[in-house]
């Protein structure tokens, strides 16, 4: 007998030795199945707290990118509409390299609906991306750079807690831009962890009094999951009265048809304009990542999509980013302080 039980510890540990031989991620063990795509979620809050150029101010950025949207999630919102993307026609040289030089006269179509998600500071090369298809810049935060070069800078109230005293000492009414956006992820507990209640309270007491000031206000911006477009549907039942003027939204998929069939169900559930304030061809599901190739074809056809689409008022690639955290890098549009072909194509390309 004593004999069997030995040869049983033995076998539990020798299993146990050849797991531990995997080198299995942590993450992707650390949430239940189905979320695999909020993993990325450790890798952006590096992101999140870097200190701005002057080195006063941290800026929060959410991964959010973090949670981006789910593959499983999004295939099922496409079962329920397809809208067909706009066939791609337009030819450009596939290479992430910089470019030092933009078009000096900007394209005529897709003007304005580039929005730029920004987390450089006060770098100069802010500047490559004035003009052309961008108008808006955000950082996740209310800290402004100190030169947008003409862009339209949306302060953020990121969250709760001191978030709130930042964002009204900030956000005055007076120089601060036009538009106000929400939360960042509150469906997810490794962003602003908010309950639609909670989120709902907060929008009326603090974002709401600023409509008066003239902003537009941009509704909190959930994950792409189901979690997320739960949240956001109990968000809207709680904040009776409040103004809305576009809803927020963070995409991350590999097949473009999938993600533009996420936002068009999206849409049409809640029948407001919206903002994509996050997206880029990235699988956190654990599968196969975006090819050069796949990149060119996910973007091309998305921003074509977006440009012919009324209801799309901004789209902001997660690319315009000297660090791209754990985010493919191939979706990379700003490298060395310059532009690269893809960056080039966002801000000045034909779409």
């Amino acid at each position: 007998m004593a004999a069997l039980k030995f040869l049983n510890l033995l076998a539990v540990l020798s299993v146990a030795l050849f797991a531990s031989t995997l080198n299995l991620p942590v993450n992707a063990l650390a949430h239940p199945q189905g979320h695999s795509h909020l993993n990325r979620n450790i890798a952006h809050d590096g992101i999140a707290r870097r200190k701005r150029a002057n080195g006063k101010r941290c800026k929060p950025k959410s991964s959010s990118s973090s949670l981006a949207a789910s593959s499983t999630l999004s295939s099922s919102a496409a079962a329920v509409t397809t809208t067909p993307a706009p066939k791609t026609t337009t030819t450009i040289h596939k290479a992430i390299t910089p470019v030092t030089t933009a078009p000096a006269t900007p394209p005529s179509s897709g003007g304005g609906k580039l929005l730029i998600g920004w987390n450089g500071g006060n770098a100069a090369s802010l500047a490559l991306m004035a003009g052309g298809k961008a108008s808006v810049v955000y950082d996740w935060s209310v800290w402004s750079p100190e030169n947008t070069y003409g862009l339209n800078f949306a302060p953020m109230l990121w969250g709760s807690g001191s978030k709130v005293s930042e964002f009204e000492a900030q956000v005055t009414g007076s120089g601060n831009g036009k538009f106000i956006l929400g939360f960042n992820e509150p469906d997810y507990s490794g962003q602003s962890n908010l309950s639609p209640s909670d989120a709902a309270g907060l929008w009326k007491s603090t974002i709401q009094p600023k409509k008066s000031q003239g902003y537009e206000l941009i509704g909190p911006a959930p994950t792409g999951s189901t979690d997320g477009v739960t949240w956001m549907a109990n968000f809207i039942a709680a904040c009776d009265g409040c103004d809305i003027d576009a809803l927020a939204i963070h995409v991350y998929e590999t097949d473009p048809q999938v993600a533009i069939n996420f936002v068009t169900n999206y849409h049409n559930q809640f029948g407001k304009p919206v903002w994509i304030t996050e997206i880029a061809c990235q699988n956190f599901g654990g599968g196969a990542q975006c090819t050069e190739d796949n990149i060119w074809t996910f973007w091309t056809t998305i921003m074509e999509w977006a440009s012919a689409t009324s209801w799309v008022e901004k789209i902001a690639p997660f690319s315009m980013l000297e660090d791209m955290g754990n985010v493919n890098p191939l979706n990379q549009g700003l490298k060395g302080g310059q532009l690269t072909d893809l960056g080039n194509y966002f801000v000045w390309g034909s779409w």
